[in-house]
């Protein structure tokens, strides 16, 4: 009985370990929220800035079944407080997310479509004008 007790506290652990709030120090106003969707994977949120200083949020096209896990990130818009018409975007990047051994979030990104500065320059400026890059996050809330 205590086996199968132990088990159930620590299924939801294994199970729903990457849901909740990541963010990383060194990338202020970016976190990445992941959801555990009723049965059907991981719906995923980046939160993050515009090269204007303006707020953002990037949302995966479709769930994470599991990690690692690659999606492609649309830039949904609403009209004010949800009136008007709902339009979830053209895929404007990539994002590839892996749980780390430590039980970090690796974030792997390619916003080349979303950044306006990224079209038409070359591989070697693409991380220099932050189109391309990754960074580790650390888990803040479940």
């Amino acid at each position: 009985m205590k086996k199968l007790l132990l088990a159930l506290l620590l299924v939801p652990t294994f199970v729903f370990g990457q849901a909740g709030h990541w963010y990383n120090a060194d990338h202020p106003g970016h976190g990445i929220q992941i959801n555990r969707d009723s049965g059907f994977g991981y719906a995923v949120t980046w939160y993050l800035y515009r090269k204007d200083g303006s707020t953002a949020f990037l949302a995966g096209e479709s769930t994470c079944e599991d990690f690692p896990c690659v999606i492609e990130l649309v830039e949904p818009s609403a009209g004010f407080m949800g009136n008007g018409e709902f339009d979830l975007g053209e895929p404007v990047g990539m994002l590839e997310l892996s749980l780390t051994e430590s039980g970090d979030l690796d974030v792997t990104y390619d916003l080349i479509a979303w950044i306006p500065e990224c079209a038409g320059i070359g591989p070697g400026g693409l991380v220099f004008q932050g189109c391309v890059g990754s960074f580790v996050m650390e888990k803040l809330a479940d």
